[in-house]
C-alpha cells in the first residue's frame, strides 16, 4: 500500500497536483480490470467462441439485438484461485469484424442501496469508423460558440455557412435539460442545509454509549467529526455514521428520520442529473454528426473557458466581467462537451476542423463591416451598428464574420489540417512500432538472462 501510494503521489506530481486518495467507505465505484498480452489484444471471436479462460461471452441466441441477453465469465484474481464472477450481460450491437479486445473492465456503481454492474471491452478496429456523408456538402460551417440564457432554451452558438448574419441560425439547448440540471443543484442546495442542521443536532444531542472502547470505529468515527465544520462533512460520511449507530443500537430518532429523507433526495437528485447530462451528450453527439455530414470544413470559435471560470483578474484583484450567474450558465452549457463532440463527428465524417483565435468577430458589423458595435442597454445579445443602423444579434454576427475570415484562406487551411492530420497519424504508427520492436527487444533480453542463470545453475549443480 505504501509503494503504490508513493507511485501515485510521484505520478500526480508530474501533472503539477497533489494526489487525491479516495476514502473506501465513501468510494461510489470499482473497476476490475484484465489486460489481454497479445500483440493488439485477442482477436474478438475468442471471446464469443469460449476460447478464452479468463472472459467469455456466450454467443447470444437470438443474436444481437436491442434487448438480447447473454451469460459472461469473469475471472477474479490470478488462474491459480480458480474464482469467477458470473452473470447475465445485454448485447444489442455486434462487435466489428476484424476488431481485437486489448482490455476489459467489470465495474461496479454504487446506486443507492444497490449496485449496478456493467462490463466494458476497449476494442481497436482494423479500419477507423467512417459515418457516411451526403453526396454534395456545402464548403464551410462557422461555428461562433457561447451560452446565454434564453426562455426557449440556452443559446449555445451561431451558425453561418454563407457570411450572411440574417440568414445564420441559433443552436440552442432543449428546454427540459436545463430544467432538471438546475432542479438538481436545487436539491442540493436543500441536503446542504439541511446537513448542516443535522451536524449541528448531532454535536449537541449524540450520546455513544458508555460500553464503548476508545478503539471502536464508531468512536474513533466521531471524535473525527466532531472537530470538523459542517461544511467540511460529507453526507455520505454522516451516512456511515448512521449505519454504525444502527449495528449498535444508538441510532436516534431524529438521526433516522433525516437519513431516511436525505436517501430520497440523494436518489432524486443523482437521476435527473444522470438523465440530464446523459440527455445533453446525445443531443450534442447528434447534433455534431449532422453538421459534420452536411459541411467538409468547420471553424470553430471557441471563447476563453478558463478564463470565463475566474472570479477575480489576478493582475488587478478586481472582479471579473461575468456575474455568478453566467458563470453558472456555463456549467449547465458544459461548451467543452460540445467542442469534442464536433471533433469526434468530423473524425468519422472526413471533415476538417479549423479554429479561429485572437479574432474580435463580434466587434464588427457582418453587413457593412463596420467597427461601430454598441451593445443594445435592454438585451446584451443584440449589437446595433452606428455605420448602418442594422440591429444583428451577437452569436449570428460572430459566425457569419467568422466564415468570410475563414472563406478568405479555406484552401491552404484546409490542406495544411489535413497535412497536420496526416503527420501525426505517421508519427503514431512510428511510435507504435517503435514500442513493440523494444518490448520484444526486452522480452529477448529478460530470456537470455533466465537461461544464462538456468546454465550456470546446472553448471554448480555437475561440480
Amino acid at each position: 500500500m505504501l509503494e503504490a501510494a508513493l507511485h501515485a503521489w510521484q505520478k500526480s506530481m508530474q501533472r503539477g497536483r497533489p494526489p487525491r486518495f479516495a476514502v473506501g467507505a465513501e468510494k461510489s465505484q470499482d473497476t476490475l480490470t484484465i489486460q489481454f498480452s497479445n500483440a493488439g489484444g485477442c482477436a474478438v471471436e475468442d471471446i464469443f467462441t469460449g476460447k478464452r479462460k479468463d472472459f467469455s461471452i456466450q454467443y447470444p441466441k437470438k443474436g444481437f439485438r436491442k434487448r438480447s441477453y447473454t451469460p459472461f465469465v469473469f475471472r477474479l484474481g490470478a488462474a491459480t484461485d480458480g474464482i469467477y464472477a458470473q452473470g447475465t450481460v445485454q448485447v444489442d450491437r455486434e462487435p466489428p469484424q476484424g476488431a481485437r479486445v486489448a482490455l476489459v473492465r467489470l465495474v461496479r456503481k454504487v446506486m443507492g442501496p444497490k449496485y449496478r454492474y456493467s462490463l466494458q471491452l476497449l476494442l481497436s478496429l482494423p479500419e477507423p469508423v467512417r459515418v457516411e456523408h451526403f453526396a454534395r456538402r456545402k464548403p464551410l460551417l462557422a461555428i461562433h460558440i457561447g451560452w446565454n440564457f434564453d426562455e426557449a432554451g440556452r443559446r449555445l452558438a451561431g451558425l453561418s455557412d454563407n457570411g450572411d448574419a440574417l440568414d445564420a441560425s441559433i443552436l440552442s439547448l432543449p428546454v427540459s435539460i436545463e430544467q432538471d440540471l438546475r432542479r438538481s443543484t436545487e436539491i442540493q442546495a436543500i441536503r446542504d442545509a439541511n446537513r448542516d442542521a443535522i451536524v449541528q443536532r448531532l454535536k449537541a444531542d449524540l450520546v455513544l454509549p458508555d460500553d464503548l472502547p476508545e478503539e471502536d470505529a464508531l468512536r474513533v468515527l466521531w471524535e473525527k467529526l466532531r472537530r470538523l465544520p459542517a461544511q467540511h462533512i460529507s453526507a455520505n460520511r454522516l451516512h456511515y455514521l448512521a449505519g454504525l449507530l444502527a449495528l449498535r443500537d444508538a441510532m436516534p430518532e431524529w438521526f433516522e428520520l433525516w437519513r431516511k429523507a436525505d436517501k430520497r433526495r440523494w436518489q432524486k437528485q443523482v437521476h435527473l442529473a444522470k438523465s440530464a447530462r446523459n440527455r445533453r451528450g446525445t443531443f450534442y453527439r447528434q447534433t455534431a454528426l449532422d453538421l459534420a455530414r452536411r459541411y467538409e470544413a468547420m471553424v470553430l470559435e471557441m471563447p476563453d473557458l478558463k478564463k470565463a471560470a475566474e472570479k477575480l483578474n489576478e493582475l488587478t484583484g478586481e472582479k471579473t466581467d461575468l456575474a455568478k450567474k453566467a458563470r453558472a450558465g456555463r456549467v449547465i452549457a458544459a461548451l467543452y462537451s460540445l467542442e469534442s463532440a464536433l471533433h469526434w463527428a468530423a473524425c468519422k465524417c472526413g471533415t476538417a476542423v479549423l479554429h479561429l483565435s485572437g479574432e474580435e468577430t463580434v466587434k464588427s458589423c457582418a453587413l457593412c463591416r463596420g467597427v461601430s458595435m454598441v451593445t443594445d442597454p435592454e438585451d446584451g445579445q443584440m449589437l446595433y451598428c452606428e455605420d448602418c443602423g442594422s440591429t444583428v444579434d451577437r452569436k449570428k454576427n460572430g459566425a457569419a464574420n467568422a466564415w468570410k475570415l475563414a472563406k478568405e484562406n479555406l484552401e491552404p487551411l484546409v490542406t495544411e489540417y489535413w497535412e497536420t492530420v496526416l503527420t501525426k497519424t505517421q508519427e503514431a504508427a512510428q511510435r507504435k512500432v517503435e514500442k513493440a520492436q523494444k518490448m520484444a527487444a526486452g522480452r529477448k533480453a529478460r530470456a537470455a538472462a533466465r537461461k544464462g542463470v538456468d546454465g550456470a545453475e546446472s553448471a554448480d549443480s555437475r561440480v
